[in-house]
C-alpha cells in the first residue's frame, strides 16, 4: 500500500426553503503512519443565512452557499500576491546570500565612496588632534570655510554656517542618507554575510516554512433606483503558506556561487538598472529573476504550498419608502461565509505581480523623499 491514498471528489449540500444553507466540495488524501508527509488536499465550502425565509422579507441575498465558496477561488492575483511574500520568506529562512556579484559590478563606485569617506575621517581626526573643533564639524558638513552670517549684539558670539554657499542643507542630508541605505549598509552587510556564509552555508537541516497574507474589500453599491435598497460588503482574506525539508548540499560550488549572487547574471543586470529597486517596492521583478537559480546545489523534500481564502459578506435588504406593501415587507439581513483551501506538492514561485499598496516603512519613507529632492532644483 502507498504511504499516501488520495480519494475521488465529493460533493454534498444542504437547502432550506429553495435556499442553498450548506456546500461543500471535497477531496481528501490519508496517509500510513508516522504521518510525517505532506498531502494534496482540496476543499471548497460554503454557508448563507438568507435572514428568514427566501419567500418573506425585502429583496434576495448576495450569495448562497455554494455561491459564496466559488467566490474564493476567483482571485489569483490575490493568491500570487500572498504566494510571492511566503516563497521569499522561506528562501530566506534556508540559507544566508551576500550580493557580492553586484558589489563586483559596482566596484568602482564602492571604491570611490570608501576612498572618499576614508579621506574625510583623516582630516576630522587630525582636526580633533589639534582640538580644531570648528574645523572638524567642516569636514564632516563638507562644507568650505565658514563665515559669518550673524554676530549677536548682546552676547557678542557668531552663528556659523556649515553648509558651503548655494548647496541645499536638505540635498546634502538626502546625499548622506542614500549613500549610507545603498552604499554603506548594503557593502557592510554583505561582507557579514559572506562570513556567515563561510562558517554556516544552510542555516539549518530542517523543515522550514513560509507564509504570507493579503486581503481585499468589495463593496456593492447600492442601486440608485427601484424598490429595495441593498448594501453588501464582502471581505477576502488570502493566507499562502509554503516550506519543505531542507535535506542537504548535493552541490557546494554551485550552491555558494547562488549564495554569492554570482551564478545569475539576470539579477545582475536588474540590480545595476538605475532605480531598479524602486520597481521592486511596487512590483516583483527581482524576486521573479532570482528564483530562476534560488536553491541551486540544495536538495529539498517534502516541499508544498497551502492557500487558503476566505470570504465574509454581510448585508442588508430594505424597501424603499413609498414601495411598502401591506401588511409592510419586513427588511433583510443575510451573511454568508465562504472558505477555499488548496494544497499541492511543490513549492509556488514567484511570479509577476503588482504588489498591494502599503503605508511606507521609516526606511522606505526616508529613502523616498531622499530621491525626491535629489530631483528637485536647488
Amino acid at each position: 500500500m502507498l504511504p499516501r491514498t488520495t480519494y475521488a471528489q465529493t460533493t454534498e449540500w444542504q437547502d432550506s426553503a429553495s435556499w442553498r444553507v450548506w456546500w461543500r466540495r471535497r477531496q481528501r488524501t490519508v496517509q500510513k503512519a508516522p504521518f510525517n508527509l505532506p498531502c494534496p488536499f482540496y476543499l471548497q465550502e460554503g454557508v448563507s443565512s438568507a435572514g428568514g425565509s427566501i419567500f418573506t422579507g425585502a429583496g434576495s441575498p448576495e450569495y448562497d452557499a455554494s455561491q459564496i465558496a466559488g467566490l474564493c477561488s476567483t482571485f489569483p492575483d490575490l493568491e500570487a500576491q500572498a504566494a510571492n511574500i511566503s516563497y521569499e520568506r522561506f528562501r530566506d529562512q534556508t540559507a544566508t546570500n551576500a550580493a557580492l556579484g553586484v558589489d563586483f559590478v559596482e566596484y568602482r563606485q564602492s571604491l570611490d565612496m570608501i576612498a572618499k569617506r576614508a579621506g574625510t575621517l583623516v582630516n576630522f581626526t587630525r582636526k580633533l588632534r589639534k582640538f580644531d573643533f570648528i574645523g572638524a564639524a567642516r569636514v564632516l558638513a563638507d562644507a568650505q570655510p565658514a563665515r559669518v552670517v550673524h554676530q549677536h549684539a548682546r552676547f557678542g558670539f557668531s552663528r556659523i554656517e556649515t553648509v558651503p554657499r548655494g548647496v541645499s542643507p536638505h540635498k546634502t542630508l538626502a546625499n548622506n542618507w542614500l549613500e549610507f541605505h545603498f552604499g554603506w549598509q548594503p557593502l557592510i552587510q554583505d561582507v557579514f554575510d559572506s562570513m556567515e556564509i563561510l562558517h554556516n552555508p544552510v542555516k539549518k537541516f530542517a523543515s522550514m516554512k513560509g507564509t504570507g497574507k493579503t486581503e481585499h474589500t468589495i463593496v456593492y453599491a447600492p442601486t440608485p433606483t427601484g424598490a429595495i435598497l441593498q448594501r453588501s460588503t464582502t471581505l477576502i482574506k488570502v493566507r499562502h503558506k509554503q516550506g519543505g525539508f531542507v535535506k542537504a548540499i548535493q552541490n557546494d560550488t554551485l550552491h555558494s556561487l547562488e549564495q554569492y549572487g554570482l551564478l545569475n547574471p539576470a539579477v545582475l543586470v536588474w540590480e545595476v538598472i538605475p532605480f531598479s529597486f524602486v520597481v521592486d517596492w511596487f512590483a516583483s521583478v527581482g524576486d521573479v529573476l532570482r528564483s530562476y537559480s534560488d536553491f541551486a546545489g540544495m536538495t529539498l523534500d517534502n516541499t508544498y504550498s497551502t492557500v487558503i481564502v476566505t470570504a465574509n459578506n454581510a448585508g442588508t435588504c430594505v424597501v424603499r419608502p413609498g414601495f411598502q406593501t401591506n401588511p409592510p415587507t419586513p427588511p433583510r439581513s443575510y451573511s454568508a461565509n465562504g472558505l477555499y483551501v488548496r494544497r499541492t506538492l511543490a513549492l509556488t514561485r514567484p511570479v509577476f505581480s503588482v504588489k498591494p499598496l502599503r503605508l511606507p516603512s521609516k526606511v522606505r519613507a526616508a529613502t523616498a523623499i531622499s530621491l525626491l529632492v535629489q530631483f528637485l532644483r536647488k
